[in-house]
């Protein structure tokens, strides 16, 4: 099935129609999350950001709580970090500089 199919009510077929009704602006697959991308100059809380081949995951504080990807300085293979809360991956369990934001 594609996103538009032909007319199903003659039997030209001529007149293609979309198969999913348009109302709704954004469409979302079922059993996902959206995210917000933050721009630039905004006071918006960033949650989940891409940088330098990494996915960094915010708390309500600006701490990088999980990341996912190659950190160059700690392994040549993609890692998976995820901190308890209150504590930052970078700062508290690595030692290392975080990403600006």
């Amino acid at each position: 099935m594609g996103l538009h199919d032909v007319d199903k009510g003659s039997d030209t077929r001529l007149t293609p129609k979309p198969n999913q009704n348009d109302e709704q602006t954004q469409r979302m697959a079922h059993n996902t999350m959206s995210t917000t991308y933050k721009i630039a100059g905004t006071a918006d809380k960033q949650r989940i950001a891409f940088k330098n081949n990494l996915i960094l995951y915010y708390d309500d504080q600006g701490r990088v709580i999980r990341v996912d990807g190659f950190i160059p300085a700690l392994a040549t293979y993609p890692v998976t970090i995820i901190a308890q809360y209150g504590f930052d991956v970078y700062t508290d369990i690595l030692g290392l500089t975080a990403p600006k934001t």
